[in-house]
């Protein structure tokens, strides 16, 4: 048997056998080892727990989207700590050229508040962020709230912005039909 230790973002393939079907499934390792590990598919809204035996690295790539102006900006020291409406959160934006943006929401439903002590700071993000929507057919404006959350929930487990927005772009329009 060989060692394997899986490390945190790794990528891999599981395959499991429901109904005496084979099914494989991409993901991101959320927590590594060598014994048990945490993996996270579906953009990181599933989350399992598995022995290391039952993965294996994966040799398909994970998808990229094609390079635009936010891959250069980060958010780090995201903190949740609960909310009713929305996620009641504190993090920072860190910008092309390493300025920092904090960037907070209390959790009421209101819109994210960004600042920061460098003047114009915040209008480049929010052209930045509009570029990025209209990059990647947004069926939304104002999209900064949006990245946020992206750049948070779902790009560190491998959605793109081209699935993030084609997502929308589908629920977007269930939603017309309904209503």
């Amino acid at each position: 048997m060989v060692h394997v230790e899986y490390k945190t973002k790794d990528d891999f393939i599981i395959h499991a056998k429901p109904n005496k079907k084979t099914k494989t499934l991409y993901g991101t390792v959320k927590r590594g080892g060598s014994k048990n590990i945490t993996f996270v598919i579906d953009g990181g809204d599933s989350h399992f727990s598995a022995p290391a035996g039952y993965f294996k690295t994966s040799d398909k790539p994970a998808k990229k989207d094609p390079p635009n102006k936010m891959d250069a900006y980060k958010v780090r020291k995201y903190k949740s700590i609960g909310g009713d409406e929305t996620d009641c959160f504190t993090a920072e934006i860190v910008t092309p050229q390493k300025h920092v943006i904090t960037v907070k929401n209390r959790g009421t439903g209101g819109p994210n508040r960004y600042d920061s002590q460098v003047a114009g700071v915040v209008q480049k993000l929010y052209e930045d962020v509009d570029s990025w929507a209209k990059q990647f057919n947004s069926p939304y404006e104002n999209v900064t709230d949006l990245w946020v959350s992206f750049a948070i929930h779902k790009k560190p487990y491998n959605v793109t912005a081209t699935d993030y927005f084609a997502v929308m772009r589908h629920e977007k329009e269930r939603w017309a039909m309904i209503h």
